[in-house]
């Protein structure tokens, strides 16, 4: 300030940056928003049966009869039921949920040209083809995947707020903006139940967090007062979650999908089931290499096994992943190939997506936000099929490459507590990846697709964090030099 003061051609200029520096943020904006809104005008709809999502029932009934989670239906029903109204929906919502996360990640990077970097790259990243395409689909992806994006920057803001206010803030106040988190944390862990584990695992590692700033002992008591309300919130959501998908009975299908693919198939998995208490004969055995649809309605394994899933299923379950820990965990870092592949988007996008009416820009977004989107690349699909058996290593570089970075700014410059952040979604990503495989054997890379997101964003947030740590180090040394070079030159 004081340099402002005694020269005001250099406040002059400061506030013309700052202008200049909005203006150039409104602008991205909206060329954002007009690509956006021109990809959902080109891109076809596809409704798929959505039974589940659309119907005629009240809120309190389909909320009573949770056959889904309520996000999805509730939306659906705001949006008149109505197939081309609930994509432009979509579009809307994730176009002012991306634009959250963006506007976070301009408040906490320091330099003003990779503020304008980040806000760039988050929103290009929401509009490739492997995330804004599911917002022209009727399923619960797109609702999933913007509402998570909206999450994470939401968190962000919430995140500095409370460092710089939470001395001066009412208790009152606290709690009306822990409720606002909330209400965001519901709605979006409503949408697909595996998002209820990722809650409670978020929810674990915030109280991590915060036994070790007790353990510091520097915060005052009103630090901790929205934390332990949001921890608490999550988990209460995530018994909510878990209480709507027992009644509506959610869990069974996938169950049998895991029981046909990845139980029945092996005589020491089934043995122990027998021991727990499953029925075993050979109708049930007939389901070894199958998913349940595969049966229904004529030989649904609900007739063979159905009293005792209902009974004891999750419980013999969890004992089962228990039992070998090492195994299952590992188990999403040994299937990656699977899980981070786009093998089900290629099997109905490729047709659609190989023509003339998606420009090239939109394709070179695609490429740079995900290299290893090996359509938009225009790698051809026989090759891209390659993919799922591990021959390419992309996704393992687009990590690798960030954390590089970060291990370089760490040893150049120190540790930036910001980088908790994006490692933070990693862990969630890994929380995400293990109910995804171990919840359901079918649609799995479909399943897998915010998994897709959360690795591929932390990545992203990892780079822009470290580069502008070393920026802002660089910055730092210049001065330090310059005071030092003043100093000698300084006759008095």
């Amino acid at each position: 300030m004081q340099v402002f003061i005694k020269n005001p051609v250099n406040m002059f200029h400061h506030i013309m940056q700052m202008a200049n520096y909005d203006r150039l943020l409104k602008t991205i904006w909206g060329i954002y928003c007009l690509m956006t809104l021109y990809l959902a005008a080109i891109t076809p709809v596809h409704g798929f049966p959505t039974e589940g999502y659309i119907t005629g029932m009240g809120v309190l009934e389909t909320w009573d009869f949770a056959n889904r989670p309520i996000t999805v239906p509730y939306v659906y029903k705001l949006l008149f039921n109505d197939i081309d109204v609930i994509e432009l929906g979509q579009y809307l919502i994730a176009i002012g949920s991306w634009t959250v996360l963006a506007y976070a990640m301009t408040q906490i990077m320091n330099t003003h040209w990779l503020k304008i970097v980040a806000f760039t790259v988050i929103l290009m990243f929401s509009i490739s083809r492997e995330i804004y395409i599911w917002n022209s689909m009727i399923l619960a992806e797109s609702l999933s995947h913007s509402l998570m994006a909206a999450v994470i920057g939401a968190g962000i803001l919430l995140a500095q707020w409370h460092d710089v206010n939470h001395a001066q803030v009412s208790t009152g106040h606290q709690f009306k903006v822990s409720f606002s988190m909330l209400f965001l944390l519901f709605f979006w862990s409503m949408t697909r139940d595996p998002n209820s584990y990722v809650l409670l695992g978020v929810a674990g590692m915030l109280s991590l967090w915060l036994l070790w700033v007790l353990a510091i002992g520097d915060k005052h008591k009103s630090y901790f007062l929205l934390p332990m309300m949001v921890i608490l919130g999550s988990v209460f959501i995530f018994l909510i979650q878990l209480d709507s998908a027992s009644r509506g009975q959610r869990w069974h299908i996938p169950f049998m999908n895991v029981l046909g693919e990845r139980i029945l198939t092996d005589a020491e998995h089934t043995q122990f089931f027998v021991e727990h208490g499953m029925p075993i004969n050979d109708r049930v055995m007939q389901y070894a290499g199958y998913r349940a649809w595969h049966f229904q309605p004529d030989h649904d394994l609900r007739f063979e096994i159905g009293d005792w899933m209902a009974a004891s299923g999750r419980q013999a379950y969890a004992e089962f992943l228990l039992s070998r820990p090492v195994d299952n965990l590992l188990a999403p870092i040994r299937e990656w190939a699977e899980l981070l592949s786009y093998e089900y988007s290629l099997t109905f996008l490729v047709e659609m997506y190989d023509n003339d009416d998606f420009p090239l820009w939109h394709r070179v977004m695609s490429c740079l936000a995900f290299p290893d989107d090996i359509l938009a690349c225009g790698v051809t699909v026989n090759h891209a099929r390659d993919f799922s058996d591990g021959a390419f290593a992309f996704p393992v570089l687009l990590l690798v490459v960030p954390l590089l970075l970060m291990l370089l700014s760490f040893y150049l410059v120190g540790w930036d507590q910001r980088q908790w952040l994006p490692l933070g979604l990693l862990v969630s990503a890994y929380i995400l990846a293990f109910i995804v495989w171990h919840g359901d054997a079918d649609s799995v890379s479909r399943h897998a697709v915010q998994v897709n997101i959360l690795y591929r964003m932390a990545g992203w947030i990892i780079a822009l964090l470290a580069i502008d740590h070393l920026w802002q180090g660089r910055a730092v040394n210049r001065h330090y030099l310059d005071s030092i070079h003043h100093e000698g030159t300084n006759p008095n």
